[in-house]
């Protein structure tokens, strides 16, 4: 089943400590989906600059559409200095302005939005007014919504969060995120299905999951609860995991496979991306399966 999927936010160049690579969440999750055989497409703004250039030469031949980023002469192509912590604890610092908070809105990117069956985006691209004022006309109008809450402080406000949440048809946190929220609003909950069933009350989703990195995940969906304990792997670095976990639980729900399969699955591609440097590492349909028969599944 081929769907139509369509990001919205930033495009950026992660800079590591030893190298940088072309990233930005809402690209680490349309080139998982481009590599599951979606028709995929990124809405956002580059600079005009040799950052720039460089990430339409990367998109052009990953066979992405350049034709809904656009180009600013004001503004550079945005970049965000990683440090790690320890192996799963990342700390990044994001440059601002640049270039993809000021994504305008057009005919193109509402048709190509009123077009598609999933659009992701995520809380980053609501830090500046233009890009937030972009992204609430397009949510308008799209069929299918997934917000991937994804917290950078401090580039985020709670009523924002509040704004998305509420026009989300699929929302996902990580453990930390989803106790953050809860706590700003008010929520007592200690477990994370009480927290899960409040956001879900709160924000009217039906459909919710909450990634624990190495711990797995839990999803809530046809108002049911399915669990992943995670496998255990020898992390590299964690950038971009938690993008193709994303991306293969929505393609998996979204044929109509077993939310415990597609759970199991997500939380498989996300660990074997942590295995390995960078946010995008080429991975096979076949080693997917090969590792899931070689693993125990939780």
């Amino acid at each position: 089943m081929k769907l139509k999927a369509v990001s919205f936010g930033e495009i950026l160049w992660d800079i590591f400590p030893n190298y940088k690579v072309i990233g930005g969440a809402p690209l680490n999750l349309i080139l998982r989906m481009k590599s599951f055989g979606h028709d995929c497409n990124i809405i956002s703004s580059i600079g005009n600059d040799k950052n720039g250039n460089d990430i339409l030469k990367y998109l052009s031949i990953n066979k992405i559409s350049i034709d809904t980023i656009s180009v600013s002469r004001k503004y550079p192509t945005g970049l965000v200095d990683i440090k790690f912590e320890d192996k799963s604890d990342v700390k990044y610092s994001i440059k601002y302005p640049v270039a993809w908070d000021f994504i305008q809105n057009s005919y193109l990117l509402e048709k190509l939005v009123k077009n598609c069956d999933l659009f992701f985006f995520g809380s980053l691209s609501s830090r500046s007014e233009t890009s937030a004022n972009c992204l609430n006309k397009l949510l308008e109008i799209a069929k299918y919504k997934i917000f991937d809450v994804n917290l950078r402080p401090p580039h985020f406000k709670i009523e924002s969060i509040i704004r998305l949440m509420n026009k989300s048809n699929f929302i996902k946190f990580n453990e930390e995120e989803i106790n953050l929220i809860c706590h700003e609003l008010g929520c007592k909950s200690k477990t994370i299905e009480d927290m899960i069933t409040f956001i879900s009350s709160y924000s009217k989703t039906k459909n919710i999951c909450v990634s624990r990195g190495s711990q797995g995940a839990i999803l809530y969906t046809n108002d049911k609860y399915y669990y992943n304990k995670g496998f255990k792997v020898k992390t590299k670095d964690t950038v971009g995991s938690g993008d193709s976990f994303l991306a293969m639980l929505i393609s998996e729900l979204k044929k109509g496979v077993d939310p415990m399969l597609s759970l199991s699955r997500a939380c498989a591609i996300g660990a074997i991306v942590s295995m390995r440097e960078g946010a995008n590492p080429k991975i096979g349909m076949n080693y997917l399966s090969d590792f899931l028969k070689k693993s125990v599944i939780p």
